[in-house]
């Protein structure tokens, strides 16, 4: 359905048609490509690709840490930082998702 969508003010706009209004498929498609090109300037920028880097480096640095015998106080850091660091992987996911 959403490529449908996609193609759709495509092909309008071949034929010469107007779809007009705020609301049609055509104004979404300029928006939703405006997020598009948007998130993929951000996700291609240098500060996000250090940041990205910082944070699987972080957690090699953790994984290295972990041991047999260990303190609870540590492995409770270090399921939190794992918890984290999930949910920064499944944010990227989602975010390069949207950028396609």
């Amino acid at each position: 359905m959403h490529r449908f969508l996609r193609q759709l003010p495509l092909a309008y706009h071949a034929a010469g048609k107007s779809l007009g209004g705020p609301h049609s498929p055509a104004a979404q498609g300029r928006s939703a490509s405006k997020m598009r090109r948007a998130l993929r300037a951000v996700l291609a920028s240098r500060t996000y690709e250090l940041l990205s880097t910082a944070c699987i480096v972080v957690n090699v640095v953790f994984l290295l840490g972990d041991h047999v015998g260990k303190s609870t106080e540590f492995a409770r850091i270090l399921h939190v930082q794992d918890f984290i660091f999930w949910i920064v992987i499944c944010i990227e996911v989602v975010l390069r998702m949207a950028a396609e």
